[in-house]
């Protein structure tokens, strides 16, 4: 029984410890020195503005089955309408295909559904960090 207790007590004293976290600014983006306006500011960086030829690639039955091409084109599909990251396949490299912003994916790979494992060329602004390639496209069209 006083094992009981002492797990009420330590549950009932959490959920008044991690409310009061959020407050003083542990929660998400705050209390960094940074108030939202500046956060969300610092999240619309211009990339490098680049033109690219390449594959539409489902990147995660190509990375973890080798999958891609025709035969590849509606299970790619399936996976970018569920969010799953897609990419292009580009002289070797692969760049991550990401919204604008905070965009969600689902609504930012809508538009490329029909270009799913087909060789395009895009205009788009690129990002990279510690070896990540990503793009935001800006415009497409099949190669």
């Amino acid at each position: 029984m006083k094992n009981v207790l002492l797990s009420l007590v330590t549950a009932l004293a959490m959920t008044s410890v991690v409310p009061a976290m959020a407050e003083e600014g542990h929660g998400d983006h705050e209390g960094h020195g940074e108030n939202q306006a500046d956060l969300h500011a610092s999240h619309h960086a211009v990339g490098k503005e680049t033109m690219l030829k390449g594959e539409l690639i489902g990147l995660t039955c190509f990375v973890k089955h080798g999958s891609m091409g025709g035969s590849h084109k509606s299970c790619a599909k399936d996976c970018a309408m569920k969010g799953l990251p897609i990419g292009i396949l580009s002289d070797g490299q692969i760049y991550q295909i990401s919204g604008d912003g905070h965009d969600s994916l689902v609504e930012a790979y809508k538009p490329l559904l029909k270009y799913m494992e087909s060789k395009i060329m895009i205009k788009g602004e690129v990002f990279e960090k510690n070896g990540l390639k990503m793009v935001v496209i800006k415009k497409i069209k099949n190669e």
